[in-house]
């Protein structure tokens, strides 16, 4: 009996999936570039990933801060919306 309690127990454990996070995609209404408030001039990466902090932020960062996130189109990425043109 305890046997088969186990056996159920570890079934139902390895039966949990975990969903995929979204692929990242550049989205024009996000930004890419924050005007004003503290976080003024910093460019906001697409994915959200800060890899340098003077020079980065995020786009709930910009927006905390009293900046407005804004999108540059030269600053697009260069595969947009994952289509190659």
């Amino acid at each position: 009996m305890l046997a088969a309690l186990a056996l159920a127990a570890s079934t139902s454990i390895n039966a949990v999936e975990v969903p995929e996070e979204p692929p990242v995609r550049a989205d024009r209404d996000r930004g890419n570039i924050c005007f004003g408030g503290f976080e003024h001039g910093k460019l906001i990466p697409v994915d959200d990933q800060i890899k340098e902090p003077f020079t980065q932020t995020t786009l709930f960062g910009c927006t905390v801060e009293g900046g407005v996130p804004t999108f540059l189109p030269d600053l697009k990425p260069k595969v947009a919306d994952g289509v190659m043109s």
